[in-house]
């Protein structure tokens, strides 16, 4: 068997979400809003060698998305940690 066989290229290429941001909007003040991305975590390994990812997000921040992000849903988070285990 073999580990840490995998770069970051490769985690990006087989988990499309890796490559995209997602955006949600503050309900309180519409000018603002906040950014999510998916990153891998080095130090967390799952027991056949790949390493975990982690949702990583911003503070609302004044901005407007550009067109290439993605509307945040929490399913986007669910499906992840379903398929990962939480941590």
């Amino acid at each position: 068997m073999y580990f840490n066989e995998r770069t970051i290229g490769d985690l990006q290429r087989l988990n499309p979400m890796m490559q995209r941001q997602y955006f949600q909007m503050n309900p309180e003040d519409p000018r603002e809003m906040k950014v999510f991305r998916l990153v891998p975590n080095a130090f967390a390994i799952t027991p056949d060698g790949n390493p975990r990812v982690r949702w990583v997000e911003t503070p609302y921040h004044v901005g407007t998305p550009t067109p290439e992000m993605i509307p945040w849903s929490e399913k986007y988070r669910s499906a992840v940690n379903r398929t990962q285990g939480m941590y």
